[in-house]
């Protein structure tokens, strides 16, 4: 295919040092176009498609609230803070309602992708006394049972008769203590 290539085009085109001019000029032809055509977009933190003016007024009245909070101490931190977390919250849940209503069939199996749950791998496989726990359920048990352990079997002491206060033990006084208290 490079040969016949060459041929049509002469012979710098068959050669690595040909296709990589060819690259060039591609990227700075279409660099060019979208220079002179597309609107130019700075990418920050802010770049997101949830974003909106109404989030971008309300962390400069986060920013204000900070700057009053550290000279009088009042609570208008929290609550700007709070408002920027609901409007933010909001703004990313229209995003998604937006973006499931306007779905194509290969945006469809994206959001089942986003929405599907994944299985937790954060707690590897539990080995213990020669058992092994692989699901969730099975190591919730191992677990329960090596954190709570079965209590010993009752061998039938009982506690002494007597007067026993209702906490298990005798009160202490001036005549059952030799020394007295203070």
């Amino acid at each position: 295919m490079w040969r016949n290539a060459a041929a049509m085009q002469g012979p710098a085109v068959g050669t690595r040092e040909g296709v990589a001019e060819e690259a060039r000029w591609i990227r700075d032809t279409a660099a060019t176009i979208l220079d002179k055509f597309a609107t130019p977009r700075r990418v920050c933190m802010r770049s997101k498609r949830w974003w909106n003016d109404e989030i971008a007024g309300l962390r400069k009245e986060l920013g204000k609230a900070r700057r009053k909070d550290r000279d009088h101490r009042t609570h208008a931190t929290k609550a700007a803070r709070r408002e920027l977390r609901r409007a933010i919250r909001r703004a990313k849940k229209a995003c998604w309602n937006s973006f499931l209503e306007n779905a194509t069939s290969e945006d469809v199996w994206t959001a089942a992708r986003y929405t599907t749950p994944r299985p937790d791998d954060s707690a590897k496989t539990l080995i213990s006394g020669g058992r092994t726990a692989i699901t969730h359920e099975d190591k919730e048990r191992m677990i329960l049972e090596s954190a709570f352990p079965e209590p010993p079997p009752d061998n039938g002491i009982r506690a002494p008769p007597g007067r026993i206060s209702t906490h298990g033990h005798r009160p202490i006084t001036s005549r059952t203590h030799p020394r007295r208290l203070l």
